[in-house]
């Protein structure tokens, strides 16, 4: 659960960086931790937690990592690079 909300977390913020998200989600603390990500994160999965079960805060912050990491790959150029064919 912890590892899961920490790479929420840092999602949200660097789609945050990015201008994919709200710019007040790029917020670091001085150890730069991503305060508000962590913040909006974590009533994010009590709302999913008061709903169903901790396997359902796991799928989906693993779904969304995932589409945010095709994002990244796919402004960067990467995925268009690569020859499926």
């Amino acid at each position: 659960m912890m590892t899961a909300m920490a790479g929420s977390s840092r999602t949200l913020y660097q789609a945050s960086v990015d201008g994919w998200l709200p710019k007040y989600l790029s917020h670091v603390n001085e150890s730069g931790a991503p305060t508000y990500a962590m913040w909006t994160d974590l009533g994010f999965n009590l709302i999913l937690l008061l709903m169903s079960d901790y396997f359902a805060v796991l799928a989906i912050s693993n779904v969304g990592y995932i589409i945010f990491n095709f994002l990244i790959f796919r402004q960067d150029g990467f995925i268009d690079s690569i020859n499926l064919i």
